[in-house]
């Protein structure tokens, strides 16, 4: 692309010539340019200064995502706008130097104080009108547009720009006018299937330049799906390993506790020559098995909640204290362990203690 459109003019001119195709496409209802899709973790990371922070090593700089995009781009994935305004029209290369940051950029570097809020209103108190420059102690004294100082005029919502795991949310965003680039991504939202547009988006970049190829055409879920896909595998893998060790469990713990019940058959026995009612000396055996059932349910699910809360931050879209998951493990333990203690004692208590006291 650079050979055709040697300048950053000619390849500005390029894509807004392209963009202005997109939007113009029957079943289109909102298009953009960017130098990365959510959730694929495809964004730059630099080094960048705030006004009125003092540095004294490059090594303070604080290090953030940065995104390139076109003014439709939180409309194409319908993303609303939390506090301030978006890029427009009048952004452009002659233009004052703009950014839009994400929540999580505000919390990262404005909220410094435990009293401040959290709301839009608050989050864009804060930062709207501050400014910020790429670069580390060298952009202090360049003159390169790309070091020049950037007033942030709008907070949006995170989406995902450090990918699905997402280990560095905070992030911003700059026009794709305001920045030479040489390759973008298309974005189109579509009122059907998004996949039967694909061959009119190549004919709207084809009537701009038809030297100029499309890769990889895919739905925004097919690109999620992708980026998923080890995590899905993985999760798969879990969840059968984790059904197993509860069988496994379940299995134990009946072997367990049935064992236990069958050793007390002399005092079954003993009890019962000596009178004692069939259903309290059940009801005695399986109260005490319950009993130790319990303490042991306590101790794991405490365990669990532990281990849960360590786990959290590396889960997407996972509850790792899930309320239902806990209840279900418990339930089933305890039906294993319930059946466990009853069997044997219903089958003890069966049995003619003469018998049982002979054989012992």
């Amino acid at each position: 692309m650079e050979a055709d459109y040697p300048d950053a003019e000619s390849r500005r001119r390029f894509f807004e010539e392209t963009l202005t195709a997109l939007e113009a496409l029957p079943g289109a209802t909102a298009a953009s340019l960017t130098s990365g899709l959510p959730t694929t973790g495809y964004v730059w990371g630099t080094r960048f200064a705030l006004d009125g922070e003092a540095y004294t090593a490059d090594s303070e700089y604080p290090i953030t995502n940065l995104q390139f995009i076109s003014p439709g781009y939180f409309d194409t994935f319908e993303t609303s706008l939390l506090s301030g305004r978006l890029f427009g029209a009048l952004d452009v290369n002659e233009s004052e130097p703009v950014v839009v940051v994400n929540t999580s950029f505000v919390e990262q570097f404005f909220l410094k104080s435990p009293d401040a809020g959290d709301s839009p209103a608050d989050m864009g108190a804060l930062a709207i009108g501050r400014r910020v420059r790429f670069g580390g102690s060298e952009a202090a004294d360049s003159t390169e547009s790309t070091h020049a100082w950037r007033t942030i005029v709008g907070v949006v919502p995170d989406l995902y720009m450090d990918g699905l795991e997402n280990d560095m949310p905070y992030g911003l965003y700059v026009p794709v006018s305001q920045w030479d680039l040489s390759f973008l991504s298309l974005a189109v939202r579509t009122t059907g299937d998004s996949l039967t547009l694909v061959p009119a988006i190549r004919a709207a970049v084809a009537s701009v330049d038809r030297d100029v190829p499309i890769y990889w055409a895919k739905t925004m879920r097919g690109v999620i799906e992708e980026e998923a896909w080890v995590a899905d595998v993985l999760s798969t893998l879990f969840a059968i390993m984790g059904a197993g060790a509860l069988f496994l469990a379940g299995t134990g713990l009946y072997g367990v506790m049935s064992f236990a019940v069958n050793r007390r058959g002399r005092e079954v026995a003993v009890r019962m020559a000596l009178g004692a009612k069939i259903a309290d000396v059940r009801g005695m055996v399986v109260r005490q098995g319950l009993l130790q059932l319990a303490f042991g349910l306590l101790l794991g699910m405490v365990f669990a909640w532990f281990v849960g809360g360590l786990l959290e931050s590396k889960l997407v879209g996972v509850q790792p204290r899930d309320a239902l998951v806990f209840i279900g493990v418990a339930a089933a333990l305890a039906i294993a362990g319930t059946t466990a203690a009853y069997l044997p004692a219903r089958r003890a208590t069966r049995i003619d203690p003469i018998t049982t006291l002979r054989n012992e």
